[in-house]
């Protein structure tokens, strides 16, 4: 029989059995699969991948396969080991045997390793992720075969650890984003670029007494009265376009109980660049509405009830603020020396709208009183 045939089946039958080994398993499971495969291929004592520790020399084992038995979890600095030529040189580092006089402050030689071959595990940057090894108490004569195998693994671990760095990064992204939405006392809502609702938070769960998985899918302005779902509908693409806009209108709670809300919109990019969705941030205006309903019951009967009476004269007074509360500002006095025919009338303007104007002109009414 040729001996490169049994050479080459034996190479093809590594190569197989580490392929059936981990074609079915990600992330944890695969690393669990690959070192135990990947060592029993290649006939050694022992196999491990490991993924470096942010900002330090130090090693976090994804998995490790000696003797049998799996671990992961532990960690160690790889100062004065194999691993450290693997990191330093960014090269596969391979010691056919002989370990313990190469690196004598190792532990590796004390647990009867003598031979180690090991690659680092790069992403797309060329920046090394981790490494894998496979190691033994045996020689480990150099084959070519067997290191094209090791390397056809190497880089599937790395893939596979991009992939996982990926999820943790996307995880932690999602949960800064969650943390924010619902940290905040407004309603929030993710739309599309047609107003279908991809995220809420519990905010704007309660301001409408439905349930997260009621929303999601519904159209935004399903939750519109009419005069606002027409001013969306309507203005659709100019909203995308310009990026921020604001809009007052009032929106249905469950069982079609109306609210008042301002609404913040902001056009949001998605993964092409494309400002395909909006984030608004919802205020619920119920308690603000009644508070300004109050003022300006308030503010108003601060202005005369009735006006004078002068003969000779028509005398008729009113004020109407663009706003629930406003600056504009009228009144009659009396002073003590004017007589039955006489009448100061002062007519004030403050600048503005809203309640702040409402707060000087009460603040003026109040000093011209004084006086």
């Amino acid at each position: 029989v040729d001996g490169h045939f049994l050479h080459s089946l034996d190479e093809e039958s590594a190569l197989l059995a580490i392929m059936e080994g981990t074609a079915t398993e990600t992330g944890e499971a695969f690393f669990d699969a690959l070192v135990v495969n990947l060592s029993q291929a290649l006939k050694t004592k022992g196999a491990l991948i490991t993924e470096r520790v942010a900002r330090s020399r130090r090693l976090k084992t994804l998995a490790a396969w000696f003797e049998g038995e799996i671990d992961h979890g532990y960690e160690y600095d790889f100062t004065g080991t194999p691993c450290e030529s693997v990191f330093d040189g960014a090269r596969y580092v391979h010691v056919p045997a002989g370990l313990h006089d190469l690196y004598p402050d190792s532990k590796e030689h004390r647990e009867g390793i003598t031979s180690y071959l090991g690659a680092p595990l790069m992403d797309v940057d060329g920046q090394i992720l981790g490494n894998l090894a496979v190691f033994d108490s045996q020689p480990m004569p150099e084959k070519a075969q067997e290191l094209a195998i090791f390397r056809i693994f190497a880089a599937r671990a790395a893939a596979e650890l991009q992939r996982l760095r990926a999820e943790r990064l996307l995880r932690a992204s999602e949960q800064k984003y969650r943390s924010i939405v619902e940290a905040t006392n407004e309603g929030y809502v993710l739309t599309d670029d047609q107003f279908a609702i991809l995220d809420v938070n519990n905010a704007f769960c309660q301001m409408t007494g439905f349930e997260r998985n009621e929303l999601l899918g519904r159209g935004l302005d399903d939750f519109c009265a009419s005069e606002l779902r027409l001013f969306l509908r309507s203005n659709c693409q100019e909203l995308m376009a310009e990026g921020n806009f604001e809009v007052k209108g009032t929106l249905n709670a469950r069982d079609h109980q109306p609210f008042p809300a301002l609404i913040h919109g902001s056009a949001l990019p998605d993964k092409s660049g494309r400002r395909n969705l909006t984030g608004f941030f919802v205020t619920d205006l119920t308690t603000t509405e009644k508070s300004l309903t109050l003022a300006a019951e308030i503010q108003q009967s601060m202005l005369p009830a009735a006006a004078p009476q002068i003969g000779g004269l028509d005398i008729a007074g009113r004020s109407q603020p663009c706003e629930k509360v406003g600056g504009d500002y009228f009144d009659f006095i009396r002073m003590p020396q004017d007589s039955a025919s006489s009448l100061t009338v002062a007519v004030g303007d403050v600048s503005g709208h809203g309640v702040d104007a409402a707060l000087l002109m009460t603040s003026a009414r109040a000093y011209l009183r004084m006086r």
